[in-house]
């Protein structure tokens, strides 16, 4: 997925990486995994890269301007 792959390279120059919290469920923490797995990222990687893409989509812009 070259939206990972542009997300890493973006996150190695940044200073600092803020943590958040979400919560998920069971099933839905599975899914992510699995995905990570396939895609070789991991779950991290992937769900940040999912919300900055959902944000974009939903109009908020960038995502890290958002945390």
């Amino acid at each position: 997925m070259q939206l990972v792959r542009d997300r890493i390279v973006r996150e190695r120059q940044l200073a600092l990486n803020q943590q958040f919290t979400i919560r998920l469920s069971k099933p839905m923490s599975a899914n992510l995994a699995l995905k990570a797995l396939q895609l070789g990222c991991s779950t991290s990687e992937l769900a940040r890269t999912l919300i900055a893409s959902g944000a974009k989509q939903n109009g908020l812009g960038d995502f890290e301007s958002l945390v």
